[in-house]
């Protein structure tokens, strides 16, 4: 029998009508249960499972998960997405205020996407506030291993309004997708989660993922795991996850060995297993080395970053040097940056600022963001450089220009 709960809504009365499964869920999570509670929460995030999207009951109870002392791996996330929900939570007195606040705690938690979202919010605000939090976002996300990719949100704002335009090159890849061209199908997915060309749209990103992944595309299968894994646009399923990862996996794509090796070690939807995260972070290490062998510039990079930080792989500086100095000899730009930050920071190498600015520089005039914005905080305070607040205000302006 179906349970009615009613609610006014500016002034009108509604009757939201729930099934027995979802009354079930609502009496598990008032009770304290920390897993029910987190998936009401994503349901009235999304409008899923038999609810209707209410922000602000999403806001009630990812207030409790956030301020509980002990609701584990969800605090992070529960933080996170206040943050994000306030952004735009414009019914809600000092909205921006608590946005900021719920993702500076998440991030001061060392939640990665929260980092990275504070990195976009300082730009247009404190230079080096943003480039603060972009610089240890990375950081930690390699850490963590995960894969990093700049944040660049594109939008057309004016008279209060919003209004989409696309160059020629983004129609192209539009028509064919839709003409059933799956690499175009997954290039445009990737320009949707992260607003390349187009505005930013999770929810588009992970349609045409599944479009691309269903046809075969093993990068495309790569990338569903990771929304389904991270709750990016889709509600967090780690089985479905899983079963993405695998599907790419097993059709030789090495991130995907990557990622799976993670889940295991962490005991992400599957029972822990370290023997087994072992296995998959070999046969990534070695897709990886033949690839890079063969002059795949981007998998150089990967193994950099692989040897830097310990991932699949044993931690050899001399080694993620060496991978990235020949990524870095090759153009790439993620290279030149890293290389900024390990000789700016002595990692495994002698402190040398000079060459942090002659590597954030190459990298920087390559259109790496990152590498402007290092490069703007090196001329402000004179680390590595002659201090001039000219060159400084040249390199976060170039930087803002790179994000629009």
């Amino acid at each position: 029998m179906d349970s009615e709960i009613t609610t006014n809504k500016v002034n009108n009365m509604t009757k939201e009508t729930y099934s027995d499964e979802v009354k079930g869920l609502i009496q598990q999570a008032e009770s304290g249960d920390v897993d029910a509670i987190f998936e009401l929460c994503e349901m009235y995030l999304y409008g899923e499972g038999g609810v209707r999207r209410d922000l602000v009951k999403a806001i009630e109870w990812y207030t409790k998960v956030a301020e509980a002392e002990d609701t584990g791996m969800y605090t992070l996330p529960a933080m996170y997405n206040l943050g994000v929900i306030y952004q735009s939570a414009k019914f809600v007195k000092d909205y921006d205020v608590k946005a900021m606040e719920w993702l500076t705690k998440a991030a001061e938690g060392r939640y990665v996407n929260a980092m990275f979202m504070l990195g976009w919010m300082y730009r247009e605000k404190d230079e080096a506030k943003a480039a603060y939090w972009d610089a240890k976002a990375r950081e930690e996300a390699l850490r963590q291993g995960l894969r990093v990719v700049d944040w660049e949100i594109t939008t057309n704002k004016g008279n209060n309004m919003i209004k989409e335009t696309y160059s020629d090159k983004v129609k192209e890849i539009m028509q064919k997708a839709e003409d059933g061209d799956v690499k175009a199908v997954c290039k445009l997915g990737e320009m949707y989660r992260y607003g390349e060309g187009v505005e930013k749209d999770a929810a588009k990103a992970v349609e045409w993922f599944t479009k691309a992944a269903e046809c075969g595309h093993t990068e495309a299968m790569d990338r569903l795991g990771v929304m389904y894994l991270n709750g990016d646009g889709v509600r967090m399923n780690k089985a479905k996850a899983m079963k993405w990862f695998t599907k790419a996996a097993s059709a030789g794509y090495a991130g995907a060995m990557e990622e799976l090796g993670w889940m295991y070690y962490w005991g992400k939807g599957v029972e822990k297993d370290e023997e087994k995260a072992k296995e998959w972070w070999k046969k990534a290490a070695e897709w990886y080395t033949k690839a890079a062998e063969g002059g795949d510039v981007k998998a150089m990079y990967v193994l950099g970053v692989m040897y830097r930080y310990g991932r699949c792989v044993e931690q050899d500086e001399d080694k993620a040097i060496a991978w990235f100095t020949k990524a870095a000899s090759a153009g790439y730009a993620g290279a030149m940056e890293e290389l900024g930050r390990i000789y700016g920071n002595g990692y495994g190498v002698e402190k040398d600022a000079a060459k942090a600015v002659e590597w954030f520089t190459k990298a920087a005039e390559c259109g790496h963001t990152g590498a402007m914005y290092n490069l703007g905080s090196r001329y402000r305070w004179g680390d590595g450089v002659e201090k001039d607040e000219e060159k400084a205000e040249y390199w976060y302006t170039k930087a803002k220009e790179n994000n629009k």
